[in-house]
């Protein structure tokens, strides 16, 4: 007879009256208690990109259009499979890799060259970086299913899904209920191979640090990467962390993209900074302002729209934007997920110092803050 627990936590017998099936769904809820032995026992998975990244999770690379994101993706990629450094970041384990292009495939060869040459390595030596070139559908059972079943035997170091629209067909990434789901099957291809979930995700038109769509699915994922600015003109970009869930964010690495001798294109880590001299403009200095008169309650189309009747800065949204980045990637800005009535958050833009008093009063900061 199966055993049961009174108050004191003494094991007991099931009354015998009990039927079959109420028996079996308690053996089947008993064998998955852990003790905190248990717990003790378990090892942590460890880092995959020293810092950056760990193993088992589920991550989001997020940006606008134009930002490198898939360059970057596929580059953490073939550095996972070879062990060579990803952006000058130490790779600590390495394995097969899955790399879903979604986007298509046609500029995929020129861009794994352009890595092989500039890194010193040939294609017989990327054997376990594996292309998917169908439709990656999270909303296929059969799919998934077939998915899940190849993962836990191949047991990838790294799944790539590039992008997240691509791979959620008909669904409304504004609705909590329908990313909650894309996230369990996320959490699913995670656990059939034990290895890092990474979706590649699009910003949306006035947050420039976090996935568009409802922020139940951010919530969710363990670490947050950003790609800030655009490659259009030529100046570096910034790749910041902006959520860990297992320490604290790194710094910013700045990348930019090059040719190499051979013409290919390749995205590197670069020491040259940003030009950031945006934020001793007049319009860096009437932002700080806003912020200091209204703390926790601007966002970054507050800025430029008087949607909350705190009156908007004169100027485009575009140079707006352009400071704003500037003012977050050298630290004097960040980002602040503030509650607000109802079921929608505030994306809040705040200062050093408000950055610093809100982390005091919510310690849940850390999983929604910036850098």
């Amino acid at each position: 007879m199966s055993a049961g627990y009174d108050d004191r936590g003494k094991v007991l017998q099931l009354p015998d009256h009990t039927d079959v099936k109420e028996a079996a769904h308690f053996d089947m809820i008993q064998a998955k208690m852990m003790s905190i032995t248990d717990v003790f026992a378990i090892q942590p998975p460890g880092q995959l990109v020293d810092g950056w990244i760990d193993s088992g999770m589920i991550c989001s690379i997020v940006s606008q259009y134009g930002a490198l994101k898939s360059f970057v993706v596929l580059s953490l990629g073939l550095s996972v499979v070879t062990g060579a450094p990803w952006l000058g970041q130490p790779i600590r384990q390495t394995g097969p890799v899955v790399y879903a292009a979604l986007e298509g495939l046609s500029s995929q060869a020129e861009r794994i060259r352009g890595w092989m040459e500039h890194n010193g390595f040939c294609a017989e030596e990327l054997d376990d970086f594996k292309v998917w070139p169908e439709n990656f559908d999270l909303g296929d059972e059969a799919h998934i299913a077939a998915m899940e079943a190849w993962l836990a035997v191949v047991k990838p170091k790294l799944v790539i899904i590039d992008t997240l629209s691509k791979a959620t067909p008909g669904v409304d990434e504004n609705s909590k209920a329908e990313m909650s789901s894309v996230y369990w099957t996320l959490a699913r291809l995670r656990n059939a191979c034990d290895g890092t979930i990474l979706i590649v995700h699009h910003t949306g038109h006035n947050a420039r640090d976090r996935g568009r769509g409802s922020s139940m699915l951010e919530a969710d994922i363990d670490i947050v990467l950003a790609i800030k600015g655009q490659w259009k003109d030529g100046k570096p970009l910034t790749l910041t962390s902006e959520k860990q869930k297992a320490r604290e964010n790194p710094k910013p690495l700045y990348i930019e993209l090059i040719k190499t001798r051979s013409g290919y294109p390749v995205v590197v880590e670069t020491t040259a900074a940003p030009d950031v001299e945006a934020r001793r403009d007049d319009v860096a200095e009437l932002i700080l302002a806003k912020l200091q008169r209204y703390p926790f309650e601007i966002c970054r189309s507050h800025l430029y729209k008087d949607s909350n009747h705190h009156g908007h800065i004169r100027g485009t949204a575009a140079r707006i934007n352009e400071v704003v980045d500037a003012l977050l990637a050298d630290g004097t800005l960040h980002t602040v997920t503030v509650p607000r009535a109802g079921t929608r958050s505030l994306q809040a833009l705040v200062t050093a110092a408000q950055y610093i008093e809100f982390s005091a009063r919510n310690s849940s900061v850390g999983e929604f803050g910036g850098p």
